[in-house]
């Protein structure tokens, strides 16, 4: 494999791990169903921005029984979202998503160069 193609793979990797990150942001403050029955909404299941994923046990219970989601309890389901975790891990993938353009960068570079001691 070539350095081109990992560090490639990385960009396109980080661009999934910021539209996973996005994803869950923007789906923080949904609620469903605890136990929704065939038809009905469930909660948003935050999705992993490793694996591209949904989180195991991405889901809490919430007492609101003012939603139309709520059980007889009041309850309704929630993503179980960090926001901080979102955002760091959003700055992490900028990072290295800069960091694989770095390779990119250098690699041509270190081509040139080497097209100019041939020549």
């Amino acid at each position: 494999m070539s350095v081109y193609t990992t560090a490639l793979n990385g960009l396109a990797a980080q661009s999934r791990a910021i539209g996973a990150i996005a994803q869950n942001i923007a789906n923080a403050g949904t609620t469903g169903k605890l136990a929704p029955k065939p038809g009905e909404r469930g909660a948003y299941a935050p999705i992993d921005p490793v694996t591209l994923s949904p989180k195991a046990n991405g889901v809490i219970a919430l007492f609101d029984p003012d939603s139309p989601d709520a059980n007889d309890d009041g309850l309704v389901a929630v993503p179980d979202i960090s926001l901080e975790e979102q955002l760091t891990g959003a700055l992490v993938a900028k990072d290295n998503f800069k960091a694989n353009a770095k390779i990119i960068k250098i690699q041509q570079e270190m081509d040139k160069e080497l097209l100019n001691i041939i020549a």
